[in-house]
């Protein structure tokens, strides 16, 4: 193998330490969540996913055809530790910040 990597030789001036791990700090549109605490349904009693589970569903009662944007699952059937925030378009993520 070589040297450090590209990435490593700036965090560090050499091999990272053994034991090290990543974060990236994101900047993110939410939109319309579709809210939900199954992954399945959403508060409002409709379905969180369109026909596959690539789709979210279209935000109901607007005036025009448009899916949610995200989905946000709160603590309780599926997620017993923290809320989760999803994003099913990369579009939406802007990477800002890498923390080691």
């Amino acid at each position: 193998a070589g040297g450090p990597s590209e990435l490593a030789q700036k965090l560090y001036g050499g091999p990272p330490p053994e034991e090290m791990c990543y974060v990236l700090v994101c900047r993110t549109v939410l939109g319309w969540p579709a809210v939900t605490r199954n992954g399945k349904q959403t508060d409002q009693r409709g379905s969180v996913w369109a026909t596959s589970k690539r789709e979210l569903a279209n935000v109901p009662g607007i005036p025009f055809v448009s899916p949610h944007t995200s989905q946000v699952v709160e603590l309780g059937q599926a997620v017993l530790r923290f809320r989760e925030f999803i994003l099913t378009h990369g579009n939406l993520v802007l990477p800002e910040y890498l923390v080691a």
